[in-house]
C-alpha cells in the first residue's frame, strides 16, 4: 500500500527545507537576506513543490527551461537583484547548496539501508519520499554545517591570497581611511624608486590631492597629458608625482598618476617595509564596491 501524501505536511517540510537552502546560499555568496524575504523564497519554493502534484500544472513546469525559470526567479525574489551576472551566480550557488543537501540525506538513506523501508510516490515525474521527519531534520543538519564548513574552508584560502583590509592615507596635509584588496597575483610597481603600488580610486582620494590635480581626469577616464606636465612641473617641490606604466587583462598598456604619499597605514595589520606609492585611478575597482584601492603582492605581510 502506497504512504499518503498530506499537501499540508508536504508544503510544511519543503518551506522548511527551502528556509535553510536559502539561508546557506546567502552564507556561501556572503549576501544578507531580509526575514521576510527568505520567508517570501520560500513559500514561493514549497508552493512549486505542492503543484508538482497536480497534472495540468505539472505539464507545463516540468521541462527543464522551466525549472531553470523557476530557479532564477526564486533568486531574484529572495535575493532582491536584477543584475544578471549576480542572478547568474546566486543561481548557480543555489544549485550547489541544494545538490550538497539533497546528496547528504540520500547518502545517510543509502548509509543506513534506510531508503529500503521508505514507501516512494512518483507524480508527474517527481518522487516524493516518506523520509521521517527526524532524520531529515538531521540530514538537513549535516548538510548545513558541510556546506558552512566547506565554504569557511575556502573563503579562508581565498582571503590568503586575497585580503582585503582597512588602509589608512596621509597624503597633502589629510588623511582617509578606505578599504583595500592585496592581491598576491599583482606585481605592480613603480619603475624608478621600484616601490609597490596601492591603486586608489580617484573619487576616494581627490580631496587630498592638491588643487590642480582634482580635475586631471577627463570624462572618458583619460588624463590629459600638457596638463599633466604642467602638474608634474608645478609640484616638484611640493609634492613628488611620477607615471606609473600598467596592464591589466584584455587591455593595452596605459599610464597611470601616481604621487608619494607621507605615509601608508595598514589598521590591524603588519607593515611592509617600503612604503607604496599611490597610484591613482579613474575607474571603479569593485563593482560591488568591496574595496576601493588595490595592492600589489609586496605589501602582502
Amino acid at each position: 500500500m502506497q504512504p499518503i501524501i498530506y499537501i499540508d505536511v508536504l508544503f510544511l517540510l519543503n518551506f522548511f527545507i527551502n528556509c535553510i537552502i536559502l539561508y546557506a546560499t546567502s552564507r556561501v555568496a556572503k549576501r544578507e537576506v531580509g526575514l521576510g524575504f527568505l520567508t517570501l523564497g520560500s513559500v514561493f519554493a514549497a508552493l512549486y513543490a505542492c503543484a508538482m502534484f497536480f497534472a495540468p500544472i505539472a505539464a507545463i513546469t516540468s521541462n527543464l527551461l522551466w525549472r531553470l525559470a523557476f530557479s532564477v526567479l526564486l533568486v531574484m525574489l529572495t535575493f532582491r537583484v536584477l543584475h544578471w551576472k549576480k542572478v547568474a551566480k546566486l543561481t548557480a550557488i543555489f544549485y550547489a547548496t541544494t545538490f550538497i543537501f539533497g546528496g547528504t540525506v540520500f547518502g545517510l538513506l543509502h548509509l543506513t539501508r534506510a531508503s529500503t523501508a521508505l514507501g516512494m510516490i512518483v507524480s508527474n515525474g517527481e518522487m516524493y519520499l516518506n523520509v521521517p521527519i527526524g532524520f531529515l531534520i538531521v540530514g538537513i543538519g549535516a548538510a548545513y554545517a558541510g556546506v558552512i564548513i566547506y565554504t569557511k574552508m575556502v573563503r579562508l584560502k581565498f582571503e590568503n591570497e586575497r585580503m582585503i583590509v582597512d588602509v589608512k592615507i596621509n597624503l597633502n596635509g589629510g588623511e582617509i581611511v578606505t578599504k583595500a584588496l592585496i592581491d598576491t597575483g599583482s606585481a605592480l610597481v613603480e619603475p624608478i624608486s621600484k616601490k609597490p603600488v596601492i591603486v586608489v580610486e580617484y573619487d576616494i582620494i581627490s580631496e587630498l590631492l592638491p588643487p590642480d590635480a582634482r580635475n586631471l581626469y577627463g570624462v572618458d577616464g583619460n588624463f590629459n597629458c600638457e596638463t599633466l606636465v604642467e602638474l608634474i612641473e608645478n609640484n616638484l617641490r611640493s609634492h613628488k608625482f611620477c607615471i606609473i606604466p600598467f596592464a591589466s587583462l584584455g587591455s593595452k598598456g596605459s599610464l597611470m598618476l601616481g604621487i608619494t604619499p607621507e605615509k601608508v597605514e595598514f589598521l590591524g595589520r603588519e607593515q611592509p617595509e617600503i612604503s607604496p606609492v599611490i597610484g591613482i585611478c579613474a575607474d571603479k575597482l569593485s563593482p560591488e564596491g568591496e574595496f576601493f584601492a588595490l595592492g600589489s603582492a609586496a605589501l602582502a605581510v
